[in-house]
């Protein structure tokens, strides 16, 4: 009689579908979505072949390359969420400012709006060198009187920080103005990186972090 290879299979077929379904039920126990065990798994086992050089040796542990480069991703990805949000922030504290502006006594009034509406412009011009500043100015009188505006906005607006009976609808939206300056600067700086007393540019910085 001719060979017939489904008569292994035949004799065999309870145990190989007892095998079959313990792989299926491994699979599925192991198998739950992103970073399961068969992703980490592979991962884990290129990992522990080659992780890079050693940088560093951090309360014993070595610190190589491929743990600097996972931190210096993470922490790029923290950088651009905050960064994203404080814009939000940013957004939201510009139109609060403007719509609440009419609560602020009229003392100060025309302090937060000086200030809301020329604060760009006039952050701009205060990080020129003083000769540029006044040749720009002497070009555009409305600009002078913007720039003007914005000055004379920002000793007021200080005046309101400094009094100490200042009603508290003043010095609500005085804060408002306050950290949207402040995320405005921060918003226009030339990387745009959010954690400013921590930098990451190389693996140095992520070494610093890590041993910090």
């Amino acid at each position: 009689m001719a060979y017939n290879p489904f008569d292994f299979f035949r004799r065999n077929q309870k145990i190989m579908f007892s095998a079959l379904t313990i792989v299926i039920m491994f699979m599925f126990v192991f198998s739950f979505g992103q970073n399961d065990f068969f992703s980490w798994f592979p991962r884990w086992l290129g990992g522990k072949k080659s992780r890079g050089e050693v940088l560093a040796v951090i309360d014993g542990d070595k610190f190589q390359v491929s743990e600097a480069t996972q931190i210096r991703q993470r922490r790029s990805q923290a950088n651009q969420y905050m960064t994203s949000a404080a814009e939000k922030a940013r957004t939201n504290l510009l139109a609060y400012s403007k719509d609440n502006a009419s609560k602020v006594s009229a003392e100060y009034r025309s302090a937060v709006t000086g200030v809301v509406e020329n604060y760009q412009f006039g952050s701009m011009l205060d990080r020129l060198p003083q000769q540029q500043q006044q040749q720009f100015l002497q070009q555009n009188q409305q600009l002078y009187l913007s720039y003007f505006t914005y000055k004379t906005s920002l000793r007021k607006l200080d005046g309101l920080f400094r009094n100490a009976n200042a009603a508290p609808d003043d010095l609500d939206v005085a804060n408002a103005v306050r950290k949207y300056m402040l995320l405005t600067e921060m918003s226009s700086l030339p990387d745009r990186h959010y954690f400013l007393n921590q930098p990451n540019r190389s693996a140095k910085d992520a070494i610093e972090y890590t041993s910090g």
